[in-house]
């Protein structure tokens, strides 16, 4: 399943992201596929609603797959083989 988030500011879209769930080994996870915006300050602390609808789906981790700077950027994730990864409480 893929979904596809808006961020709105009430008059302009300022991000917009694609997640995907999936199931490996028993385990879901939540895949950022594609994440871009108006400046990453901006955007950086969206990531947190994806992560908390990650938890409701019953993930146990998101992930991203994206540059390396991404991980520079939003703490608590690393980069393992260019995709970071971040296991959700």
């Amino acid at each position: 399943m893929f979904l596809l988030w808006i961020a709105w500011d009430g008059s302009t879209i300022v991000a917009a992201a694609v997640t995907q769930l999936s199931v490996a080994n028993d385990e879901k996870t939540c895949t950022i596929v594609a994440c871009g915006g108006v400046g990453l300050k901006r955007i950086a602390p969206l990531i947190s609603t994806l992560e908390q609808f990650a938890r409701t789906e019953g993930c146990i981790r998101t992930r991203i797959c994206g540059r390396r700077g991404w991980s520079r950027a939003l703490p608590g994730y690393a980069v393992k083989r260019v995709i970071i990864e971040k296991e959700l409480a």
